[in-house]
Formats: structure tokens, sequence, C-alpha cells
């Protein structure tokens, strides 16, 4: 998030709000607005080599990442020399304005657990939201 926040330009800071805990999880919510334009946010969405951490892969290079933006698509990570990583499946895309995965990141894989992520990207008065879920 931040890394795209970043490569986009934000107006605002970017800060993670919990808005619900329970024994068996939580739910975490960012929101930024940024300069770019909506047609912009989304493409650089959907490359995630530009913003996402390099540390917060299995290769060491976000350009190794590929995100299949559809239904049935995945947020994948080739490992040259030690095969492939799947981040996240996409569950439902609707191109331009929401990018719905769920999975397990990182280390999180070999855990019984699993999460989903939604993102918003809207059109807000010649700038563009984006919501993180």
């Amino acid at each position: 998030m931040l890394g795209l926040a970043a490569s986009t330009a934000p107006l605002s800071p970017v800060a993670a709000e919990v808005v619900q805990a329970a024994q068996q999880g939580f739910v975490v919510h960012e929101h930024t607005v940024v300069q770019p334009g909506h047609d912009q946010v989304w493409a650089a969405l959907v490359q995630p080599a530009l913003w996402w951490n390099k540390e917060h892969t299995w290769s060491g290079d976000a350009a190794n990442l590929v995100l299949d933006a559809r239904g049935g698509g995945c947020f994948c990570e080739a490992v040259p020399g030690a095969g492939s990583a799947e981040h996240m499946a996409v569950v439902q895309a609707v191109p331009g304005s929401m990018l719905r995965m769920k999975g397990a990141l990182g280390p999180l894989q070999s855990e019984a657990l699993a999460g989903v992520l939604t993102i918003e990207v809207k059109a807000a008065e010649g700038r563009t939201s984006i919501d993180w879920t």
C-alpha cells in the first residue's frame, strides 16, 4: 500500500485503522487520496512490480511479481531457480474500480489462515481515492 501511494504521489498520509477485532480475526482499513488520475492509479495497481516492496518477496525482486486482475487470476511470483509462489488468488475484479483477493501472504502460507484484501479505486474531485480493507 505504501509503495503504491508513494508511486502515485499521495496527498494525505496513509494510516491503517483497525475497524473490527475479534478472537478469530480482525479487519484493517487504509484510505488515501492521490493526485494521479483514476486510470493511472488502476494501471499501477495491477502492476505490483511498480509498488510492492521487494523485501516482501520470496525472490528479493518485485519485478518477479504478476497480477492477473480477473476472477480466478493470480497475484503470483516467479522465484528463479526455486519455482513460484501464489501470494493471493483474485476472486473478483471490476476493472478500474475494485479488486478482491484471498489468501495468506508470505510466512502465513504455512498456517491454517486466510485473508481477504479488497482494494477500491474511485475518482474523487480530480484526484483518486484508494481504500484497502
